[in-house]
C-alpha cells in the first residue's frame, strides 16, 4: 500500500532523497557519520542511475557526491535484505568504474565511501555503528589502503561511545526526535518537503 504524502517521515526514500538535496544538511550528515570535516562538496545528486555497461545491472543511488577527492554514496535502508553486504560491494565497483575514465591510471581512483543508514539491525550484533575496511588477515593491523570503506548504521543499536550529534541522528532516524539543532534543522526541511509538494497537489 503505498504511503500518503503526510505519512512519510525522514526514512521513506522520497522524502530522504529530497532532504539529502540540501548541501549543507547532506555535508553534516556523513561529516557526523564518519567523524571528520568535508571542505566542500560538489552537487549532491539524488536517486543517480549508473549502469557501467549496456547488459550490466545498473544502480540507482539514493545520494551520491563528491568532496576532498572522496567519492560518497548515503542510503536509506528501511528493510533487511540478507545481501546487503554484497549489495554495498556492488555499489562500490559500479561507483569506481563509472569514475575511472579510459585511459586513466589506477592512483587516479578516489577514495570511495557507501554508507548505509538502517532502521534495523543489518547484523543483529546490537551496535549502533559498523564500519569495514579491507585488512590483512594475517597482521589485522595492516591495512590494504584501497581507500574503501563500507558504513552500517542502526538507529536501534546500542548508543555507547557515540557522539552526542550521532545519538540525536539516530534517535531522529529511529523515532523522529529532534534533540538538537541538526535534527531540528532535518524535521523543518522534512515539513518544507512534505507542504511544498501539498502545494503543488
Amino acid at each position: 500500500m503505498v504511503k500518503q504524502l503526510e505519512d512519510l517521515t525522514f526514512c521513506d526514500d522520497y522524502i530522504f532523497n529530497r532532504v539529502m538535496q540540501n548541501e549543507k544538511l547532506c555535508k553534516r550528515c556523513i561529516e557526523m557519520i564518519l567523524g571528520i570535516e568535508i571542505d566542500h562538496i560538489e552537487k549532491a545528486e539524488c536517486e543517480q542511475t549508473i549502469r557501467p555497461i549496456y547488459n550490466s545491472k545498473g544502480i540507482r543511488l539514493d545520494v551520491y557526491l563528491k568532496g576532498d577527492n572522496v567519492s560518497y554514496n548515503v542510503e536509506m535502508q528501511n528493510r533487511a535484505y540478507k545481501e546487503l553486504p554484497k549489495r554495498s560491494r556492488y555499489y562500490q565497483s559500479v561507483m569506481d568504474v563509472d569514475a575511472l575514465l579510459r585511459g586513466a591510471t589506477y592512483r587516479e581512483l578516489q577514495k570511495n565511501v557507501v554508507i548505509f543508514i538502517c532502521s534495523d539491525d543489518p547484523f543483529q550484533k546490537g551496535r549502533a555503528i559498523y564500519t569495514f575496511e579491507n585488512r590483512c588477515v594475517e597482521d589485522p593491523e595492516y591495512p590494504l589502503n584501497d581507500e574503501t570503506l563500507k558504513v552500517f548504521l542502526n538507529a536501534k543499536g546500542t548508543r555507547d561511545g557515540l557522539s552526542e550529534g550521532l545519538k540525536h541522528f539516530l534517535d531522529f532516524v529511529r523515532a523522529g526526535q529532534t534533540g538538537d539543532e541538526y535534527t531540528r534543522q532535518l524535521s523543518d526541511e522534512v515539513r518544507k518537503v512534505k507542504s511544498g509538494d501539498n502545494a503543488r497537489d
